[in-house]
Protein backbone atom coordinates (compact mmCIF):
# COMPACT_ATOMS: atom_id res chain seq x y z
CA UNK A 1 0.00 0.00 0.00
CA UNK A 2 2.70 2.63 0.66
CA UNK A 3 4.16 1.28 -2.46
CA UNK A 4 0.93 2.97 -3.93
CA UNK A 5 1.10 5.72 -2.56
CA UNK A 6 4.41 6.75 -3.47
CA UNK A 7 3.83 5.54 -6.99
CA UNK A 8 0.84 7.88 -7.07
CA UNK A 9 2.75 10.62 -5.87
CA UNK A 10 5.53 9.98 -8.22
CA UNK A 11 2.60 10.75 -11.20
CA UNK A 12 1.36 13.47 -9.68
CA UNK A 13 4.78 14.86 -9.65
CA UNK A 14 5.61 13.99 -12.92
CA UNK A 15 2.05 15.23 -13.98
CA UNK A 16 2.66 18.78 -12.49
CA UNK A 17 6.73 18.61 -14.15
CA UNK A 18 5.43 18.14 -17.57
CA UNK A 19 2.64 20.36 -17.24
CA UNK A 20 5.31 23.25 -16.31
CA UNK A 21 7.87 22.00 -19.19
CA UNK A 22 4.48 22.90 -21.45
CA UNK A 23 3.85 26.03 -20.41
CA UNK A 24 8.03 27.07 -20.58
CA UNK A 25 8.23 25.21 -23.97
CA UNK A 26 5.02 26.94 -25.28
CA UNK A 27 6.25 30.31 -24.05
CA UNK A 28 9.40 29.84 -25.93
CA UNK A 29 7.34 28.67 -28.86
CA UNK A 30 5.31 32.27 -29.09
CA UNK A 31 8.59 34.28 -28.55
CA UNK A 32 10.13 32.70 -31.36
CA UNK A 33 7.09 32.86 -33.48
CA UNK A 34 6.67 36.37 -32.77
CA UNK A 35 10.32 37.48 -33.36
CA UNK A 36 10.01 35.39 -36.76
CA UNK A 37 6.62 37.83 -37.73
CA UNK A 38 8.03 40.96 -36.68
CA UNK A 39 11.10 39.81 -38.68
CA UNK A 40 8.89 38.74 -41.89
CA UNK A 41 6.99 41.64 -41.87
CA UNK A 42 10.27 44.51 -41.44
CA UNK A 43 11.57 42.41 -44.56
CA UNK A 44 8.34 42.86 -46.35
CA UNK A 45 8.49 46.51 -45.56
CA UNK A 46 11.57 47.03 -47.01
CA UNK A 47 10.79 45.11 -50.08
CA UNK A 48 8.17 47.67 -50.37
CA UNK A 49 9.91 50.50 -49.45
CA UNK A 50 12.94 49.54 -52.09
CA UNK A 51 10.34 48.87 -54.82
CA UNK A 52 8.32 51.86 -54.74
CA UNK A 53 11.99 53.99 -54.53
CA UNK A 54 13.38 51.76 -57.05
CA UNK A 55 10.20 52.36 -59.32
CA UNK A 56 9.47 56.30 -58.73
CA UNK A 57 13.37 56.48 -59.46
CA UNK A 58 13.65 54.47 -62.55
CA UNK A 59 10.94 56.54 -63.95
CA UNK A 60 11.72 60.20 -63.07
CA UNK A 61 15.45 58.98 -64.67
CA UNK A 62 13.50 58.30 -67.63
CA UNK A 63 11.58 60.63 -67.77
CA UNK A 64 14.39 63.34 -67.51
CA UNK A 65 16.52 61.05 -70.28
CA UNK A 66 13.84 61.35 -72.87
CA UNK A 67 12.52 64.73 -72.12
CA UNK A 68 15.36 66.38 -73.50
CA UNK A 69 16.13 63.43 -76.37
CA UNK A 70 12.18 64.41 -76.95
CA UNK A 71 13.20 68.05 -77.32
CA UNK A 72 16.09 67.68 -79.64
CA UNK A 73 14.53 65.42 -81.84
CA UNK A 74 11.59 68.14 -82.55
CA UNK A 75 14.33 70.61 -82.64
CA UNK A 76 16.21 68.92 -85.21
CA UNK A 77 13.42 68.25 -87.63
CA UNK A 78 11.79 72.30 -87.53
CA UNK A 79 15.35 73.23 -88.52
CA UNK A 80 15.68 70.48 -90.94
CA UNK A 81 12.18 71.79 -92.66
CA UNK A 82 10.58 68.77 -91.57
CA UNK A 83 6.86 68.88 -90.22
CA UNK A 84 7.68 69.29 -86.03
CA UNK A 85 6.91 66.84 -84.18
CA UNK A 86 3.91 67.17 -82.04
CA UNK A 87 3.34 67.78 -78.26
CA UNK A 88 1.26 64.66 -78.41
CA UNK A 89 4.08 62.34 -79.99
CA UNK A 90 6.76 63.71 -77.61
CA UNK A 91 3.94 62.56 -74.23
CA UNK A 92 3.11 59.75 -76.03
CA UNK A 93 7.18 58.11 -76.46
CA UNK A 94 7.46 59.51 -72.65
CA UNK A 95 4.46 57.66 -71.71
CA UNK A 96 5.51 54.29 -73.54
CA UNK A 97 9.50 54.52 -72.27
CA UNK A 98 8.09 55.48 -68.60
CA UNK A 99 5.84 52.32 -68.53
CA UNK A 100 8.31 49.84 -70.01
CA UNK A 101 10.82 50.91 -67.10
CA UNK A 102 8.08 50.90 -64.66
CA UNK A 103 7.20 47.26 -65.63
CA UNK A 104 11.13 46.46 -65.69
CA UNK A 105 11.36 47.74 -62.27
CA UNK A 106 8.30 45.68 -61.30
CA UNK A 107 9.49 42.63 -62.47
CA UNK A 108 13.34 43.20 -60.90
CA UNK A 109 11.48 43.83 -57.74
CA UNK A 110 9.44 40.80 -57.87
CA UNK A 111 12.51 38.62 -58.70
CA UNK A 112 14.36 40.34 -55.65
CA UNK A 113 11.91 39.61 -53.20
CA UNK A 114 11.60 35.99 -54.45
CA UNK A 115 15.29 35.38 -54.23
CA UNK A 116 15.51 36.97 -50.79
CA UNK A 117 12.59 34.81 -49.33
CA UNK A 118 13.81 31.77 -50.84
CA UNK A 119 15.65 30.98 -47.71
CA UNK A 120 12.00 30.58 -46.12
CA UNK A 121 11.34 26.95 -48.72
Amino acid sequence: MTMQVSAGSAMVLLDNESEEIKKIMNKEANKLVEKTSIQAKTALKIQADTFIESTTSCSKNTATKALPTSAALAVHASVNGAKPISKEAVHKSIDKCVDSTTKKAIGRAVDTSLRSFSWQK
